[in-house]
């Protein structure tokens, strides 16, 4: 196999994808939240505490 045909994630991605990771084996954690989160991942949101924090609240059962 040719190196050609590997793509390698940034630094950033790799610890962005085990975050999710982590993310997804707690319980606290439902699928939506995780999409929404990984949806501003993607856009470069993440870093936006104010939408980090809407994507997390909106969690059933999650305090208002």
């Amino acid at each position: 196999m040719t190196d050609e045909g590997l793509i390698e994630k940034s630094l950033v991605e790799q610890i962005l994808d085990r975050m999710f990771a982590n993310l997804e084996e707690r319980e606290e954690f439902d699928k939506q939240v995780i999409q929404e989160l990984k949806r501003l991942a993607t856009t470069g949101n993440l870093q936006k505490a104010a939408q980090v924090t809407k994507a997390i609240k909106s969690a059933p059962g999650a305090a208002p």
